[in-house]
């Protein structure tokens, strides 16, 4: 392998003393922009800087929800393992706000004593939406929160 000179800073710093030189004519340069021109310059950078904010607020939000969304697939992963009416659920979470379901079911034997307004609440904190025209009553309403947490939509036979 053949031997690297070694550092030559006297070159290095002729570099950047030319480097310095053409930085200051470059700014020197801005004083012959017109300042109508100068004006429009900083409105849209002005204009560009509130997009950026505004971007960085949806992916804040989007973060937000993404890890609503991975504490409740766990919850459901968790929950999913329940065999019987009487097994613990895992809490899930509202997925705007990241706050703890309040009036979900500790066990899935509880959903059989929801009413339909409170499932619907349930899984509009979830996040479903519903259709003008969704029919089905509350036995529908029941499978879907089911679901929604993480266990089969019909419970299991003698349990």
């Amino acid at each position: 392998m053949a031997q690297q000179p070694p550092p030559d800073f006297t070159q290095a710093g002729l570099h950047f003393a030319d480097a310095s030189r053409e930085m200051q004519l470059q700014f020197e340069r801005i004083n012959t922009v017109p300042a109508v021109q100068l004006q429009q310059i900083a409105n849209q950078l002005t204009q560009l800087t509130q997009v950026i904010n505004r971007l960085d607020q949806k992916i804040d939000r989007l973060e937000a929800k993404f890890e609503n969304h991975n504490n409740n697939t766990m919850a459901r992963l968790q929950s999913s393992f329940a065999t019987s009416d009487d097994d613990p659920l895992t809490p899930l979470y509202n997925t705007v706000t990241g706050a703890v379901i309040i009036n979900l079911p500790t066990h899935s034997g509880d959903i059989t004593r929801l009413t339909a307004a409170q499932i619907r609440d349930i899984l509009q904190e979830l996040g479903h939406r519903f259709p003008n025209n969704q029919g089905g009553g509350i036995a529908l309403l029941r499978r879907q929160l089911r679901i929604h947490m993480g266990l089969r939509a019909e419970p299991a036979r003698g349990a």
